[in-house]
């Protein structure tokens, strides 16, 4: 059998299997062409979706809204083109005058030099705008006060080269280091001088201003210091007198706690021993 040749291909292999034709070789009807209220119709019919809706709502509010200004506008068109203050349709057409004002300008050009120099003048030294407020002072402890400052200097020294010797070399040469001192200061002179002023105090016998307007009772203490303080310097007395107001109350102080007796070995109660000794502590307490 002999071989066959392919079949070429044609339209109709192409086309749909069903097809609204009576006859094969009549052509395909096309759709019919809807009009535009034919589509307006299916729009409207259709449901609106939220999105539609919110869209249709928005578009009739700018509709309201534009129609709104453009009334406006007309409006004051036609009040700008009618002339308020004419009356209203008097017919008098509207004159523009245009007034054209002229002004002539004349410019100058100045040309200003300027040169600098530099000079040096010594001011003068400030002095003072007002009075002092402060006058000095001039009390007599003013005067000390100032005096022992500038002894307590050594005008001699450069204060530049040796400030320390400036500052106190006049001091140290009134104050020299005593011979049982490894250092003496001022701190050590002041010591000295109130130990001077205590003494001229205790040994003195008149009595000062200041000490007559004092209470009574300081001036009771300051007889009794003054008097203490004279026992003890009257070596003459002393010597005379000996070791007898020291035997004198070391036995009195051997009495009240020892008693008559003086055995050591004697055996007293415990009551009796506590009452002496507590009489010989109050004595020795008596007695400073």
């Amino acid at each position: 059998m002999a071989d066959r040749a392919a079949r070429p291909s044609t339209d109709e292999e192409t086309a749909p299997l069903l097809q609204n034709v009576s006859h094969p070789d009549d052509s395909v009807d096309e759709p019919p062409q809807r009009s535009f209220l034919d589509r307006v119709a299916a729009v409207v019919q259709e449901p609106l979706s939220p999105l539609t809706k919110l869209l249709l709502i928005t578009t009739i509010v700018f509709l309201l809204l534009s129609s709104i200004f453009v009334g406006l506008f007309a409006g004051a068109q036609h009040k700008l083109n009618a002339g308020e203050g004419n009356g209203g349709g008097g017919g008098k057409a509207t004159v523009t005058l245009t007034a054209t004002a002229t002004a002539t300008a004349t410019a100058t050009a100045t040309t200003t030099s300027t040169s600098v120099s530099t000079s040096t003048v010594a001011l003068p030294a400030p002095v003072p705008t007002t009075p002092p407020q402060d006058l000095a002072c001039l009390t007599p402890g003013c005067i000390v006060l100032a005096s022992s400052i500038i002894s307590s200097l050594d005008v001699t020294q450069d204060p530049c080269d040796n400030f320390y010797d400036f500052a106190n070399g006049g001091w140290m040469k009134a104050h020299p280091i005593p011979s049982d001192k490894g250092s003496f200061g001022t701190f050590e002179s002041v010591a000295q001088q109130n130990r001077r002023v205590l003494q001229d105090i205790l040994s003195s016998t008149s009595s000062s201003l200041s000490e007559a307007t004092a209470p009574s009772f300081d001036q009771q203490i300051l007889k009794k210091l003054r008097d203490l303080y004279s026992s003890c310097m009257d070596e003459n007395r002393l010597h005379e007198i000996g070791v007898e107001p020291l035997a004198h109350v070391t036995n009195t102080i051997r009495k009240l706690y020892r008693g008559d007796t003086l055995s050591i070995d004697s055996v007293d109660d415990e009551s009796k021993h506590r009452q002496r000794l507590t009489a010989a502590l109050a004595y020795i307490h008596s007695r400073g």
